[in-house]
């Protein structure tokens, strides 16, 4: 057992030739140093450097500024107010509309007197005269009529004659009689649509349609609303040929008739 210490005695005293040394050796000379606890240094490490300590000092924290939000709350504030005029004014004109809001003005052809038909193979020439009453039936509105245009139609839309009419202006609660002469010189209408016109004479009635476009627009006041194209349909407008007459011409059959009106 002694000489078994004495061995290792000996082993731990031998210079180090070797590296990495061995556990346990140290180099000759050198006292023994027992490792730090919770250490990465074997040795105790050296104290740190002055010159590194004030490198490396930490330069003081100053928090950002926070930018004011005057001016963000101030267009907020802006665009909260345009808002809110926009829909007042919008609901305000709502509510105006509502309340007197225009009526559309009715029409209806009071009369029509046709002359005698001209017709050859496939041309016809006549006249058609017709009045049409228009009446405003409105107690705040006065009607304006830009432009006035009035057309005749046989049967599926076939176009026969077209006029322009005058324009004028219409008051409150008032009737307007307004004439149209729709002349019908040698239109070339097409062979079929004269013989089914002469058929329709030789048996007593021959039947159009009136078309009436007019630009309007409606004033109350200082308040005039934009133009508006209004449609004016009068169907089945019956011209009644009697053979008494003795020289072919006819007219309305019914006392009047009355039309579509659309805005």
């Amino acid at each position: 057992m002694a000489s078994n210490t004495g061995a290792d005695e000996r082993d731990q005293n031998k210079p180090v030739t070797g590296y990495p040394s061995q556990a346990g050796q140290v180099a000759t000379g050198y006292p023994r140093a027992s490792p730090l606890v919770d250490s990465a240094y074997f040795y105790s490490p050296p104290p740190p450097s002055p010159y590194f300590a004030a490198v490396v000092s930490p330069a003081p924290f100053y928090p950002p500024l926070r930018r004011s939000n005057s001016s963000f709350l101030l267009l907020l504030r802006l665009l909260s107010a345009m808002l809110f005029v926009f829909l007042l004014i919008g609901t305000i004109f709502f509510i105006s509309w509502s309340v007197v809001r225009p009526r559309l003005p009715e029409f209806r052809v009071s009369s029509a007197f046709a002359s005698p038909l001209n017709a050859t193979s496939s041309d016809l020439s006549a006249t058609l005269d017709l009045s049409i009453v228009v009446a405003n039936p409105n107690t705040k509105f006065c009607i304006l009529y830009d432009r006035i245009e009035a057309s005749v139609f046989y049967r599926d839309g076939f176009l026969v004659s077209q006029s322009k009419l005058a324009p004028f202006h219409q008051a409150k609660l008032n009737q307007t009689l307004v004439s149209a002469r729709m002349a019908i010189v040698g239109a070339n209408v097409g062979n079929n649509v004269v013989k089914e016109i002469l058929e329709d004479e030789r048996n007593g009635t021959v039947s159009f349609g009136v078309r009436v476009l007019a630009v309007v627009r409606f004033r109350s006041g200082g308040w005039l609303t934009r133009k508006r194209l209004m449609r004016v349909y009068c169907y089945d407008v019956e011209i009644g040929h009697s053979a008494s007459a003795g020289d072919g011409s006819g007219s309305l059959l019914t006392p009047s008739k009355e039309c579509e009106v659309d805005l």
